[in-house]
């Protein structure tokens, strides 16, 4: 019988090799996504969403954002995120998932319309069965 997944195409974004490692991990195990891209880089990761746009089985349905890395932070992410709103769905969730105990990180999560959801590190199973 074939597994089935909760989305087909989820991206996760962060700096830290060894969290996207035990994040893929989970979300393989939970079955969250068929396919999970991940990036280093965020800029790499706003390139590939830019050159997706006119292929829509390759945008996320899904992206898994940390907040605290170096070139661009989350917040520049979802500042870029928001000037493509024209060309990117606007169903796509973006669940911030970061280690961060800053009380103003959260509460600009929370006013950004572009965030979903704010994780706190690590991404565990029964965290992907609440969303």
């Amino acid at each position: 019988m074939p597994k089935e997944y909760t989305y087909d195409l989820a991206l996760l974004v962060d700096d830290n090799y060894i969290d996207n490692i035990i994040h893929t991990r989970i979300l393989q195990a939970t079955c969250f996504a068929r396919e999970i891209l991940t990036f280093e880089i965020p800029v790499k990761a706003i390139e590939y969403l830019e050159n997706q746009v006119h292929n829509p089985n390759r945008i996320p349905q899904v992206i898994f954002l940390d907040l605290r890395m170096p070139e661009i932070d989350g917040f520049a992410f979802l500042n870029a995120i928001e000037r493509m709103s024209t060309i990117l769905p606007r169903s796509i969730k973006i669940y911030i998932l970061s280690s961060s105990l800053d009380p103003q990180d959260r509460k600009q999560i929370e006013n950004n319309p572009s965030a979903t959801y704010f994780i706190s590190k690590p991404l565990t199973a029964e965290i992907i069965n609440k969303l």
